[in-house]
């Protein structure tokens, strides 16, 4: 989002020339990194749930510890002990909430900042810094 500030330095500063004040270029700035948010963590859960349900289908061979195991580990049998379990995969309402919430806090966070910072700028000093 810094990057994207900078590069659209020159741009904020014809809006600044134009009129725009700087609770439009923050109302401006912060309303396309929500949308950048919303859509970053929409496609981050569906990813990771992607992801995760991919792994539901490995099987992980667990051995058990010895004091634990009813067959001694030098019986035939002693590789037979080791269990096979797999991931189970599941996606809660609660969890997609908070995942979409996180992502919309630090969006919101970041650009609050950085769109302060570029709303208190004078449109002379952005045009002249490139």
């Amino acid at each position: 989002m810094l990057a994207n500030l900078v590069e659209r330095a020159r741009e904020i500063g014809i809006l600044k020339a134009v009129g725009w004040t700087g609770a439009d270029v923050r109302k401006q700035l912060m309303g396309e990194v929500f949308v950048q948010a919303l859509l970053g963590g929409i496609a981050g859960i569906v990813a990771g749930y992607l992801i995760s349900y991919l792994l539901g289908y490995l099987s992980i061979p667990v051995s058990t510890p010895w004091e634990m195991n009813l067959t001694p580990a030098f019986a035939k049998d002693a590789a037979a002990a080791a269990q096979t379990i797999s991931l189970p995969v599941s996606l809660s309402a609660s969890l997609i909430a908070a995942s979409l919430a996180l992502s919309l806090a630090a969006g919101g966070l970041a650009s609050y900042f950085m769109a302060r910072r570029m709303a208190k700028m004078k449109p002379a000093d952005i045009l002249r810094q490139l």
